[in-house]
């Protein structure tokens, strides 16, 4: 039983017992606690939200890195192709060159012949 107390009385006028203080102090306490309790829940929630958020964001980062790693692989093959048909496009020119180098091995040539005959 919690006796009603004036707070507007001066400090001096107030009956107070012990009975009194504890049950105050208890309601105080369990007024806390409730309070404590329910920012805990909600802290609990927030953290729990978060987790999946950051679930998210490691599956996402998970799927990103394997496609970093496929475009990172196709593109060494690239390269790879890529200095390959270089080789043999250097090859194919130089054989194109040592082709037309003895083409022109069988051609005659005539000196002090003028090119056109005038009628």
């Amino acid at each position: 039983m919690v006796a009603e107390l004036d707070l507007n009385q001066e400090p001096q006028e107030l009956p107070v017992t012990r009975s009194m203080l504890k049950t105050l102090l208890g309601e105080i306490v369990e007024k806390i606690t409730e309070a404590g309790q329910k920012q805990m829940d909600a802290l609990r929630e927030d953290l729990a939200e978060i987790k999946r958020d950051v679930n998210i964001i490691v599956e996402r980062v998970d799927t990103n890195e394997r496609a970093i790693q496929e475009m990172t692989d196709d593109a060494r093959k690239v390269d790879v192709l890529l200095e390959t048909l270089a080789t043999a496009t250097h090859n194919l020119e130089l054989r194109a060159e040592d082709l037309e180098n003895r083409s022109r091995r069988s051609n005659v040539r005539v000196k002090s012949l003028p090119e056109a005959v005038h009628d």
